[in-house]
């Protein structure tokens, strides 16, 4: 006689339970339908507002999908254009954010892709796979990372660059967690080398700095600083470096930025293999060869000595005046002003 009753109450039970898990996916299924379609309004009305101020994106075969948990846009092929020639194509590329964290946007695009500078720089840079990485904070990307796969860079001999290509090539940004207003960046290039033909042992390359935050701000036109001072803006290098084989070459220091934003300051160098890291920046660079003699030769003869694993190791500075850098009498490189 209980038997009966007790299996009518364990059927519904059952029957309810179910009912309830369809009508959390009924209600889910329809929250993210809702999502997906304000998504592609907001799409719509941002190209709407890229194309108003003259930038053209065009995402060819638009696809919206990740049910139910991702939120994914996929485009074959993306362009994009802007006013003063500066275009991006890539043969296909996804954007997927999580339905329940859409501030992390993950981005991959397929070869072939290829970012043309159009006329603010005369190449081209294209790579096979590329990964990118984004959480959108209050004030727009508080973390950015991007990773090439198989990066080339051509057509910048007019701005004293060679034709090269690296196996990977990796940014990484992100707000400094224990000084407001400023970001924490590397960047790192493995087996660089001439491209098409190679002609000598793959390089390596990185860098890590802390820069003001306003750098990012707007990279196409330079924003206006304030004269430096102990707390104001910096350029601090913690870490950047050259090397193939015995050679290396690195570098660190602090750099403030004067009231037109152009950097000063003094860095540290360190050279091991001072004539085969000439012989690496000769590659990289067009440069007249009594230059780098000079420069080779005065790394050698008034840099002071230090032994490294067994290795000889020369360390003098690099003093930079409104953003020209010098070694002793022997002008090298100009860094570019971020403030005016």
């Amino acid at each position: 006689m209980t038997e009966a009753p007790r299996r009518s109450r364990s059927t519904r039970i059952f029957v309810l339970a179910v009912a309830g898990v369809i009508a959390v996916i009924a209600a889910w299924s329809a929250a993210w339908w809702y999502i997906a379609d304000t998504a592609e309004t907001v799409i719509d009305r941002t190209l709407a507002d890229l194309r108003r101020g003259g930038t053209v994106v065009a995402c060819g075969g638009r696809e919206i999908g990740g049910w139910p948990f991702r939120l994914e846009v996929r485009c074959a092929p993306l362009r994009l254009k802007t006013p003063d020639g500066f275009a991006l194509k890539v043969a296909a590329a996804r954007a997927v954010a999580l339905v329940y964290n859409p501030r992390h946007i993950i981005v991959e695009t397929d070869a072939p892709a290829e970012i043309d500078a159009g006329g603010r720089a005369p190449g081209a840079i294209a790579w096979s796979l590329g990964h990118a990485s984004v959480v959108i904070g209050d004030n727009g990307p508080r973390e950015l990372s991007v990773a090439l796969e198989d990066p080339r860079v051509s057509g910048f001999g007019p701005l004293g660059l060679k034709d090269v290509a690296a196996t990977n090539a990796q940014f990484h940004m992100r707000e400094a967690p224990d000084r407001p207003g400023t970001l924490d960046v590397a960047l790192s290039v493995s087996d660089l080398v001439e491209s098409p033909v190679p002609l000598g042992a793959p390089i390596g390359a990185g860098l890590e700095a802390r820069l003001p935050a306003n750098v990012m701000a707007n990279a196409s036109r330079p924003v206006t600083l304030a004269a430096p001072s102990p707390d104001g803006p910096a350029l601090d290098i913690t870490r950047a470096h050259l090397e193939a084989e015995t050679a290396r070459l690195a570098l660190d220091g602090h750099l403030t930025l004067n009231a037109a934003g152009a950097p000063e300051g003094t860095l540290d160098l360190e050279v091991t293999d001072a004539s085969r890291v000439t012989a690496i920046l000769r590659r990289l660079v067009p440069a007249d060869p009594a230059k780098l003699e000079s420069i080779e030769g005065a790394i050698t003869g008034f840099g002071r000595k230090t032994e490294v694993d067994g290795k000889t190791v020369h360390v003098l500075p690099i003093r930079i005046r409104n953003g020209q850098a010098s070694l002793g009498l022997i002008p090298l490189f100009r860094l570019p002003s971020i403030g005016g």
